[in-house]
């Protein structure tokens, strides 16, 4: 009888191992795609400040496109 305690014993442990392992490795992905939202979510963000700030300096869209070119100019520069 006790042998038969002991083998269900290990056999349950092995799954639970094995079940917590399937949850580390379920959880890597996810925290990757969340980390990519972030990503993208930061990026839309600047990419609207960066139009609000070229909206305030300059009138026209020639101004901007000029400011812009100087701006990729002095960032080659450094």
């Amino acid at each position: 009888m006790l042998t038969i305690f002991d083998r269900e014993f290990r056999r349950e442990k092995t799954l639970d191992v094995a079940r917590r392992m399937a949850e580390k490795e379920s959880g890597k992905p996810k925290i990757k795609k969340e980390k990519d939202n972030k990503v993208e979510r930061l990026e839309s963000q600047l990419l609207q400040i960066s139009d609000e700030f070229f909206e305030e300096v300059a009138e026209d869209e020639e101004e901007r496109e000029l400011i812009r070119q100087r701006g990729a100019q002095a960032q080659e520069a450094l």
